[in-house]
C-alpha cells in the first residue's frame, strides 16, 4: 500500500505520527501499519509552500469472507482519509485453466 500526506509550511521540521489501517466493514482493525515522520525545509523552498510525504509497506493481510473492508488513514491519531473495496465470492486464480 502507498500513501501521500501534504505538509503544510507551518508543520514542516515538526514530529507527526501517521497509520494505515485495514478494517471491516463494522469497524475490527484487521491489520495496522505505522510510522513517525517529519518533513523539513529544503535550501531554497519559498516560505510557506508545502511539502509532500510519501510512504509505502507491505501487509501480509488475508481476507476469508466476502464483505465490504476499508483502508483508513489516520494522521495524529484522526481519520483523514477512508477508501472502501468489496471482497466477493468466486473461483481462486490458482483453479483457473492454464492459458496457451
Amino acid at each position: 500500500v502507498a500513501a501521500s500526506v501534504r505538509v503544510p509550511w507551518h508543520e514542516t521540521e515538526v514530529t507527526h505520527e501517521f497509520a494505515i489501517e485495514f478494517v471491516t466493514e463494522d469497524g475490527q482493525v484487521l491489520e495496522s501499519l505505522g510510522a513517525e515522520f517529519e518533513v523539513g525545509r529544503p535550501p531554497g523552498l519559498a516560505p510557506g509552500r508545502e511539502q509532500r510525504w510519501q510512504f509505502s509497506g507491505d501487509f501480509d493481510l488475508r481476507l476469508d469472507a466476502p464483505g465490504r473492508y476499508a483502508v483508513v488513514g489516520l494522521l495524529e491519531g484522526e481519520e483523514r482519509a477512508r477508501l472502501y473495496f468489496e471482497v466477493i465470492s468466486g473461483v481462486r486464480a490458482a483453479d483457473l485453466p492454464e492459458v496457451s
